[in-house]
């Protein structure tokens, strides 16, 4: 979700870009030989994997993920208008028949990342980044707890936990399904998306230790303090 909007505004419709990548389940980010393939081939082909399309392209893309995933309930969906008017650039690319892609706020915010499986979604992620994609937030908490799958996959990109805001029913849908999630706000660890590539999977795995030490604070506030640090880091860089 981008900066302005307060929590009034998003009562029952949280995030439809943290619900696309809950509808990911976390494990269809590309892990294994074929991200290992991919890499090892150069880095540009991560660059080839997804194309930048426009507003109406990739509604119809998302339109298209949601007729065939289980777990669309979820994903609130953009008109093509909307996604002009918030001024994101959209990032999208299919490889054997599977699709994925996600968009890049001006501020920086990965937004609307979704796959269809086949482990493609890192490959959405990383051209995110490239294009200058620096933090998310996302239902990152299993209901025991624990981090999910997805913050797993964040980390083997790079991103970093820096608050957590409690799941609140009253901001999910009706047919909402999967449990007391809470929400995890990210930064990105500032490497570049070739530095990425290169480490993927390198990075510190998420532990719970780790999650249940992160400040819990409402939406609003979670969404400054994560900007803050951002600010900060872009200040002390200068």
């Amino acid at each position: 979700m981008g900066a302005g909007r307060n929590e009034q505004d998003i009562r029952g419709s949280i995030s439809a870009e943290r619900r696309n990548n809950t509808a990911n389940g976390g494990n269809s980010f590309e892990t294994g030989e074929n991200f290992e393939r991919r890499s090892s081939s150069g880095y540009g082909r991560f660059l080839e994997a997804a194309k930048e399309v426009s507003a109406r392209e990739y509604t119809e893309i998302m339109n298209n993920f949601v007729n065939k995933n289980p777990n669309a309930g979820m994903v609130d969906l953009h008109e093509a208008s909307q996604w002009e008017k918030s001024g994101a650039r959209m990032f999208a690319g299919k490889e054997d028949g599977i699709s994925f892609g996600a968009a890049v706020k001006p501020d920086g915010d990965i937004v609307g990342v979704f796959s269809e499986g086949g482990g493609k979604g890192g490959l959405a992620l990383i051209r995110a980044v490239s294009e200058g994609g620096n933090k998310l937030d996302a239902y990152a908490v299993n209901p025991d707890g624990s981090p999910s799958g997805l913050a797993r996959i964040y980390h083997k990109v790079g991103f970093e936990p820096v608050a957590r805001v409690s799941f609140n029913a009253d901001y999910v849908s009706p047919d909402w399904s999967y449990g007391e999630r809470d929400i995890v706000f990210y930064i990105h660890n500032g490497e570049n998306a070739e530095q990425v590539a290169e480490n993927y999977g390198k990075y510190a795995p998420p532990t719970k230790e780790q999650y249940d030490a992160l400040p819990i604070m409402g939406y609003d506030e979670a969404l400054k303090y994560r900007d803050g640090i951002l600010k900060k880091r872009s200040n002390s860089a200068k």
